[in-house]
């Protein structure tokens, strides 16, 4: 018999990271996760999925006992999860060949995938309002799906509609993925012993640790005042082989919450993104972070506060300025100040139909070039509707969508521009959007202007005059009103 192929060099973090993006290709955010609450792989979709995939498997780990092909499912942001329309199923699996889980014993791994649904936008004060909040619940155990729970879970007034099927196609998705990564294993003669993995833990922080060696190290404290009036500061200390931040001093938010899981994922993005670098996201990597992050704060909300805008913007806003504050340690890198808002509005009809969509920021510009128009760097997939589906299943009209010309800040290097979306509305519907940073231009770096903030506008039929609205709110539309939004660009840069 061949020996396993141990995980602890250059070439096999490649090939590692090329079998699971293989494997992972059905999903849009996944990870794999030991029982000891080790991360082998993350993939993620959003900046909070970096911290809280890890973060929901511990719990799960911590409170039930998950058997191979067991499945559990949670949507809670204060268990692990991010939004409440991101549902995180987590399944048991045994990938060592050579062994097979005794009946009743907890699988070696979770295979955990996240799925996000359509959001229904709220104006709330707590997360109890913001949708259906479903604690760590399995739903498959022994071969067995709770169909009767999870039916009573869809008839909840705020369950999202398509949550049935969404739920029934993942899981179909993972155990085809489950076993071909079983397959593959025995075939590839892969070692998942926990003293291999330990291996492969040890060599992605060292080479982590090699990659830090590109930037400066240094120390800096920066402190942000929201536009209403919320204080963020951060100390941040690049060290050997470390990246250590300090948000003692942030205060509470009225709006924008982020769980320390998904500050987590904000802070391990930022770095990782000015880091030329392709190594497997894992538990070596997150040896190299170290996050203090004051309980009760907007970076790490307590219970019962609501998260959506947090999850969405606020995390995208905390990247930003943690880059702010690395081109303060290391002026190589530089950069103009990107919007952080998407832009998210929600159209609800009668009947429970109701259109979401975002907008894309512009990116911001740097010292090595313009930024790029209409694109979210904290981001990895958005939702891209055709004017034509949106018309066929809602009353609407899409007037125009395209570039927001001349958004973006002028400089040696223009910051990139945002979008322009106007609807106008075939039946009586509540509008309702947010909008982070709305009041506040994204600045401009080295001499670099303003780029327009994020906006919108609301036009009633007869009228010539459009109305501009606050940063977030609800609006009672009739037949031939027509919404206006404009997404933020990023600033220049050099002047």
């Amino acid at each position: 018999m061949a020996r396993p192929k141990k995980m602890n060099s250059a070439f096999y973090y490649t090939q590692l990271k090329s079998q699971f993006d293989h494997w992972f290709e059905p999903f849009r955010a996944a990870a794999l996760i030991s029982n000891d609450n080790q991360s082998v792989y993350i993939k993620y979709q959003n900046l909070p999925d970096i911290g809280t995939l890890p973060g929901v498997a511990e719990t799960v780990g911590r409170y039930l006992q998950v058997g191979e092909g067991d499945v559990v499912l949670t949507n809670d942001p204060y268990s692990g999860g991010s939004t409440l329309t991101a549902m995180t199923l987590m399944m048991g699996i045994n990938l060592d060949n050579s062994k097979h889980g005794k009946p009743g014993s907890a699988a070696e791994f979770l295979l955990c995938v996240r799925v996000n649904l359509k959001p229904h936008l709220q104006m709330t004060d707590t997360i109890e309002d913001e949708g259906v909040r479903i604690p760590p619940t399995p739903i498959r155990q022994g071969g067995q799906t709770n169909k009767e729970l999870l039916k009573v879970i869809s008839e909840h007034p705020q369950c999202p509609s398509n949550f049935l099927s969404a739920i029934e196609n993942v899981m179909a998705a993972m155990d085809r993925t489950a076993q071909q990564m079983k397959l593959d294993s025995k075939s590839a003669n892969l070692d998942w012993s926990k003293a291999c993995l330990r291996q492969l833990f040890k060599g992605s922080a060292r080479q982590f640790s090699k990659e830090l060696e590109h930037l400066a190290t240094g120390s800096v404290e920066r402190e942000m005042t929201l536009e209403s009036g919320e204080k963020l500061k951060l100390g941040l200390s690049l060290e050997e082989g470390k990246v250590k931040f300090d948000f003692s001093g942030s205060g509470p938010s009225a709006h924008l919450h982020l769980t320390y899981g998904a500050t987590l994922g904000a802070c391990v993005g930022a770095i990782i993104s000015v880091l030329n670098t392709d190594l497997p996201l894992n538990a070596g990597i997150f040896e190299g972070f170290e996050v203090r992050a004051p309980e009760g704060s907007l970076v790490n909300a307590k219970y019962p506060a609501p998260v959506y805008q947090g999850m969405t913007d606020g995390a995208g806003l905390l990247a930003n300025f943690i880059l702010k504050c690395l081109s303060d340690v290391d002026p190589q890198h530089r950069l103009a100040q990107a919007g952080p808002s998407l832009c998210s509005f929600d159209i609800e009809f009668n009947n429970n139909l109701h259109f979401f969509d975002t907008l894309e920021p512009g990116m911001a510009a740097s010292s090595f070039g313009r930024g790029i128009d209409a694109l979210n760097p904290w981001q990895r997939s958005h939702l891209e509707p055709s004017i034509e589906e949106i018309e066929r299943r809602y009353p609407l009209v899409v007037k125009s969508c395209s570039i927001r010309q001349k958004s973006g800040g002028s400089g040696n290097f223009e910051g990139g521009n945002g979008v322009t979306k106007a609807i106008t509305v075939k039946a009586n519907c509540t509008l309702r959007w947010m909008i982070t940073q709305a009041s506040q231009k994204p600045e401009g770096e080295e001499g670099g202007k303003a780029a327009s903030s994020a906006e919108l506008y609301i036009q009633k039929v007869g009228e010539k005059e459009r109305e501009k609205m606050p940063a977030r709110g609800e609006f009672n539309m009739k037949p031939g009103d027509t919404v206006i939004m404009h997404s933020s660009g990023g600033g220049g840069f050099g002047g």
